[in-house]
């Protein structure tokens, strides 16, 4: 990456990107975002070889036939390569997306530090494998309540948990065509007292005409479109998630239909493992479990187990035909938006 040196004075604006947000051009090439902000320009300037931004100054705005000199905050890429650029912007709107007209300098400061943490996370390990991002996306995606089951999409792991006291916790475990083994530690079949935990099997089939991470990813922003924090936790998840495994991601598939169609629940006291207490000394264990020979949970009576599950699960009525379209995916999101 090569970014600007030097503060860019003249930006050719292209149109809105958000709330409050410009998509520009700055003079030399660059990928922006103009960024209305009532600041005094106080915050800091940040120069780092992914981007640079420059709080609230004088800049000479090109937009059509109009010129005009503002006081605006800009945010620039320092990369001009196309898929960079257009994650850069995707993840500058869902960081910068505000019902406020334009942000104050505390506000931006925040914003931006969000920013830079997620945009950053293209450089570092991935915390989840593609199949294993790919695997809760559509358990989000086929969710009763989408909302309810991102808020509770806990980003250091695999688990989908219940808010308010922990209690209720949806494993999602994803294994290759051939068998349905997953890997899982000991705390995964661990019930809280008084809670229920419940293991979501995948069986994922790689598949050319099948649905990538960014094609999930964009079915379930269309579902959340209204709800700035929702987006912004979703970008959130998916990128630092994916880590530094984005571009490989952009070419893996898998079948979505078939997914579903593969897609088992286990009462985690159903699941064979580990007995405690373990040795003295022993921690954190983790072994693989054969879930062929193990009588999964009907959906209907995974559903019944209180409002978290009823929330999180997929409808009884989502179960896909042989040749149904999955729920909040049609076919032109599916190969329309990839990036």
């Amino acid at each position: 990456m090569t970014i600007p040196t030097g503060s860019e004075r003249t930006f050719r604006v292209s149109g809105r990107a958000c709330n409050g947000c410009r998509l520009a051009t700055s003079s030399d090439g660059h990928v922006a975002l103009v960024i209305d902000a009532t600041g005094s320009g106080a915050s800091i300037t940040r120069a780092l070889p992914s981007f640079r931004f420059d709080p609230p100054h004088e800049v000479e705005i090109e937009e059509g036939p109009r010129e005009s000199v503002e006081h605006v905050a800009t945010l620039l890429c320092g990369s001009k390569d196309e898929a960079i650029e257009s994650t850069f912007v995707r993840i500058a709107i869902a960081c910068l997306d505000t019902t406020a007209s334009n942000l104050t300098d505390t506000e931006l400061e925040v914003r931006i530090d969000e920013f830079a943490w997620v945009f950053g996370a293209l450089r570092r390990p991935a915390r989840l494998s593609v199949e294993g991002l790919w695997g809760q996306l559509a358990i989000v995606l086929w969710s009763t309540n989408v909302r309810l089951a991102l808020a509770s999409w806990q980003s250091n792991a695999d688990a989908i948990e219940a808010l308010d006291d922990g209690k209720a916790r949806l494993h999602v475990k994803v294994s290759g065509p051939k068998r349905r083994e997953h890997g899982v530690r000991l705390e995964d079949l661990t019930e809280a007292p008084g809670g229920r935990t419940l293991l979501a099997s995948l069986v994922l089939d790689e598949a050319q005409g099948g649905e990538t991470v960014a094609d999930l990813h964009e079915a379930i922003l269309a579902q959340v479109e209204q709800d700035l924090d929702a987006r912004r936790r979703l970008e959130r998840l998916v990128t630092l998630g994916l880590g530094e495994a984005w571009r490989d991601a952009a070419e893996r598939r898998f079948s979505l239909r078939d997914a579903r169609r593969r897609l088992r629940f286990f009462d985690s006291r159903d699941v064979p493992g580990v007995s405690w207490p373990v040795p003295l000394g022993v921690r954190d264990v983790r072994f693989v479990v054969d879930l062929r020979d193990t009588d999964p949970l009907p959906l209907a009576a995974a559903r019944t187990l209180g409002a978290f599950f009823r929330g999180v699960l997929p409808r009884l009525s989502d179960r896909p035909g042989p040749r149904a379209s999955p729920r909040g995916l049609t076919r032109p999101q599916a190969r329309g938006r990839i990036r």
